[in-house]
């Protein structure tokens, strides 16, 4: 990886190692800062604010927990189940820091396996280290996204059940069985699940897509946990809605899930796009926040007006797709006052397509510049709270 300087918060991001160190005369003991490339006090105060994340004690694999930190960058926090010098069962974690403009649900996603480090040196690393480049992340991020999509027909029925669940609760956070997915716990294809829902919902639900691709407890502030096991705990938390995809929900939430899980993997089999289905973002904006009734009611209005083909099963007849295609609503606009074509609103999967390409060539970089430009106000917000574009989409919406 590519070492950065200072005031290139735009191109790289912090790597702090936490791992069992004991005493060692340090101001903290226990699970602290072994290896940094921010300061060591910064290192530090990262390990206090993260202490919830960096202990999973007794997990049977490795996982992966993005969230927020109280000045809005992300953490991307990646856990080793280890043992301590003394033999004990313990966690070396390996964090990445920075905007959520670099660390993006997509990109954090995409990393969950972390191929290009791994526990060894979590476990060994030491001192000062390097910030990572953006463009040596994003040289893994490409492919592994891809991966991830072309895996999302494996886990259909899961992801059915998990939709439904933030159709009929879209404020709760989910709390998610891993011993439902397929190939538990050999194969842990939870961050899959969590990709086909980013898929779906995008900015939807007007909450940061945090998560943890397994944990042993469900109280974090996660909107989405996988868990081995569900105990009882008290206390207060936001809402938590406990799923169990193997035991679904036979109700109209489900039904609709259904379709859009088949959209969802019909969009992926015709080629990369950005996260949130039209229907969702476009027909039904704000249906988040209505009551659940009157949001599942105006959801099937949405599908039945704008019907698509949808992904089948293996075997299955043909859908009743209508044969036509959707398209994105125009909002009404006045007539331009020059002949020049009106900018696509932050919607528009052309602007979306643009902006999410990490090296554009210089036509659709100067299109993109153009474009910018014109936007409102409210149009420019809408686009710097799209957490899924590309670091270098972000930088020029800046």
């Amino acid at each position: 990886m590519s070492a950065q300087g200072p005031g290139s918060d735009r191109d790289a991001v912090d790597q702090i190692v936490f791992r069992w160190q004991g005493n060692q005369g340090r101001r903290s003991a226990g699970l602290t800062a072994a290896a940094w490339s921010c300061p060591e006090e910064d290192a530090e105060e990262l390990g206090q604010e993260l202490a919830p994340f960096l202990r999973v004690d007794g997990a049977p694999c490795p996982s992966v927990v993005r969230t927020r930190l109280r000045d809005d960058r992300a953490a991307l926090v990646q856990r080793w189940p280890t043992a301590d010098p003394g033999g004990r069962p313990n966690t070396a974690a390996h964090v990445l820091v920075g905007p959520t403009g670099l660390l993006g649900p997509r990109t954090c996603l995409a990393l969950r396996d972390w191929t290009w480090s791994g526990q060894e040196f979590a476990e060994q690393a030491h001192g000062g280290q390097p910030r990572l480049a953006m463009a040596d992340l994003e040289a893994t991020v490409v492919p592994a996204w891809a991966d991830t999509l072309a895996l999302l027909p494996d886990v259909r029925d899961t992801l059915t059940a998990a939709t439904a669940a933030l159709l009929r609760h879209p404020q709760c956070r989910l709390s998610l069985r891993s011993d439902a997915l397929p190939g538990w716990p050999e194969q842990n294809r939870s961050g899959v699940v969590v990709a086909g829902l980013l898929q779906i919902f995008g900015l939807w639900l007007g909450r940061p897509w945090t998560f943890a691709t397994h944990d042993m407890t469900d109280r974090h502030d996660l909107l989405a946990t996988w868990v081995s096991d569900w105990s009882t705990d008290g206390g207060r938390q936001r809402a938590r809605y406990r799923v169990d995809p193997r035991r679904p929900e036979d109700d109209r939430a489900h039904e609709l899930a259904a379709r859009l899980v088949g959209r969802c993997l019909a969009a992926v089999e015709r080629g990369p796009g950005g996260a949130g289905l039209p229907e969702l973002k476009d027909g039904l904006r704000d249906g988040a926040s209505l009551p659940a009734e009157e949001r599942l009611r105006r959801l099937a209005r949405v599908l039945d007006t704008n019907r698509r083909p949808e992904s089948r099963d293996p075997g299955e007849g043909p859908g009743d797709d209508g044969g036509s295609v959707y398209t994105e609503p125009r909002p009404p606009s006045a007539a331009p006052s020059s002949p020049e074509p009106p900018a696509p609103s932050p919607a528009s999967g052309r602007l979306q397509a643009v902006l999410r390409n990490p090296r554009p060539d210089p036509a659709e970089a100067e299109e993109l510049d153009g474009w910018i430009r014109r936007l409102t106000g409210r149009e420019a917000l809408l686009l710097l709270r799209e957490e899924d574009l590309s670091y270098r989409g972000r930088t020029r919406t800046a």
